[in-house]
């Protein structure tokens, strides 16, 4: 059986108001690390403000 998870994403630099180059926080990540550590690849999806979802890759971790 598949499984699938979703996740969110782990904690962004809340001090960088850019969305497309904000990075993650040091919290953040230590999260990508432990969640790397259990899945051996992630999909990302980007949205637009306004919802739109502009753009899908996969990441092997």
């Amino acid at each position: 059986m598949t499984k699938v998870f979703f996740v969110r994403h782990a904690e962004p630099n809340y001090d960088n108001y850019d969305d497309r180059s904000r990075e993650l926080s040091p919290r953040g990540m230590e999260d990508r690390k432990k969640y790397s550590s259990w899945m051996p690849w992630i999909v990302v999806f980007s949205f637009d403000e306004l919802g739109n979802c502009v753009d899908i890759k996969r990441h092997s971790v």
